[in-house]
C-alpha cells in the first residue's frame, strides 16, 4: 500500500486500511526510538537527494509545529519553515495563497500548512503539484491531531470498538473535535459532549452523540474524557461567555479526576489555560496523558511524512 504523493487535508481522504498504516508506521517508529533513541537508521535505502518539507505556519502553534519539525530532523530530513508572519511579505500585503504558491516554487517534497480556514487558500492548496498536509484549518478541521489523539487512546484501549469519548467544553469551534469525530466515527467509538448549549456542535455529523449537562455524569460515562480549550479568538464579539460560570460547571481539576473511572484517560489537545478548561494538579494524575499526546504527536507526524514522501522503512509491519 503506497500513500506516496498523496495529500491528507481531512480524515476521509485515507481509506481506514490507508489510516491503520499511519498508525502502524507512528507506532514502529516509537517503539525502535524508545529502544535506541534514533529512527532514520530505519530507511531501507540512503536517501538519493535531501528530502525538504517545507512548512508554512499562517497562525499560531506551539506543539503542531515542533511535533513536525522534530519528526523532520529525527529521520534525518531537511525542512523550510515561514511562521514569522510579520517577517515575511505577507506584512507588506502579499495575500496567503501567493505566499504559499511562493514556497511550493522552491520545489519542497512536501508542504505542511496551517491556515484560517480560507476556502481560496484550501483551492490552492489542493491544486499544488505536491504532498500537502493540514497542519490545522481555520475551526474546520486538524486531522493530524486527530491520528495522535487516536493512537493515544489506542495504546491504551487495543480495542477501541465500542469505547466512549466524551468532548468538554468549547466543542462548537474546536476544529479538533471535527476531525476526531469523523475518525472515531469510523472506527466505531461512541461519542458524547459536554458542553454549554451555545458551544454545542451543530452540524449534521454530531446529531447522533450524546449529550450530557452534568460534568460528573459524563465523566462516569467515558473511557477518554477530552477537555477542550475554550476557543475566545473565534468567538468575535457576540459571544461574551461569563468565565467564572463555565468554570464552576466545565473546569476538571484533580477533585473532579475522582469523577472519572479508574481505567479511564483524560486528554486535552493543547494548549490549555490553567484555570480555565483544566487545572494543572491533574497532569500529575497517572490518568492523564497529555503529555504522551505531544510525544506521539511527533510520531505521527514522522510516519505521515515518510509515507507521503514514499520514503520505505525496514521492519515495520503493516496491519
Amino acid at each position: 500500500m503506497s500513500l506516496a504523493g498523496r495529500s491528507f487535508f481531512r480524515i476521509r481522504d485515507f481509506s481506514r486500511e490507508e489510516l491503520d498504516s499511519v498508525f502502524s508506521r507512528a507506532q514502529h517508529f516509537k517503539n525502535v526510538y524508545t529502544q535506541g533513541r534514533q529512527i532514520n537508521h530505519l530507511f531501507a535505502q540512503p536517501v538519493s537527494k535531501p528530502t525538504i518539507v517545507g512548512m508554512v505556519f499562517l497562525e499560531p502553534s506551539t506543539r503542531t509545529r515542533m511535533s513536525f519539525e522534530t519528526a523532520v530532523k529525527r529521520m534525518g530530513l531537511q525542512s523550510i519553515f515561514l511562521g514569522d508572519v510579520a517577517s515575511t511579505s505577507l506584512s507588506k500585503g502579499e495575500s496567503e495563497v501567493d505566499t504559499i504558491e511562493t514556497v511550493a516554487s522552491l520545489l519542497p517534497d512536501c508542504l505542511v500548512v496551517r491556515f484560517g480556514g480560507s476556502a481560496q487558500v484550501q483551492r490552492c492548496l489542493e491544486k499544488l503539484p505536491l504532498p500537502v498536509i493540514n497542519a490545522g484549518s481555520g475551526q474546520d478541521g486538524h486531522p493530524t491531531q486527530a491520528l495522535l489523539d487516536f493512537m493515544t487512546m489506542q495504546e491504551r484501549f487495543p480495542q477501541m470498538e465500542g469505547q466512549r469519548v466524551l468532548f468538554v467544553g468549547d466543542v462548537l469551534y474546536s476544529r479538533v473535535a471535527n476531525s476526531n469525530l469523523e475518525l472515531l466515527k469510523s472506527k466505531g467509538v461512541k461519542v458524547g459532549v459536554c458542553s454549554p448549549e451555545f458551544l454545542l456542535p451543530k452540524g449534521e455529523a454530531w446529531q447522533d452523540v450524546e449529550l450530557f449537562t452534568d460534568l460528573k455524569e459524563a465523566m462516569a460515562w467515558c473511557s477518554v474524557c477530552m477537555v477542550l480549550r475554550v476557543q475566545q479568538e473565534r468567538h468575535g464579539q457576540t459571544m461574551n461567555i461569563d468565565m467564572d460560570e463555565y468554570t464552576e460547571k466545565y473546569r476538571v481539576d484533580a477533585q473532579r479526576m475522582n469523577w472519572l473511572p479508574e481505567e479511564s484517560i483524560l486528554l486535552n489537545p493543547g494548549p490549555y489555560v490553567d484555570g480555565i478548561e483544566l487545572m494543572s494538579d491533574v497532569l500529575s494524575d497517572s490518568r492523564c496523558l497529555i503529555r504522551t499526546q505531544v510525544t506521539n504527536g511527533m510520531f505521527i507526524r514522522a510516519a505521515l511524512v515518510s509515507l507521503l514522501c514514499g520514503i520505505e522503512v525496514k521492519g515495520e509491519q503493516f496491519v
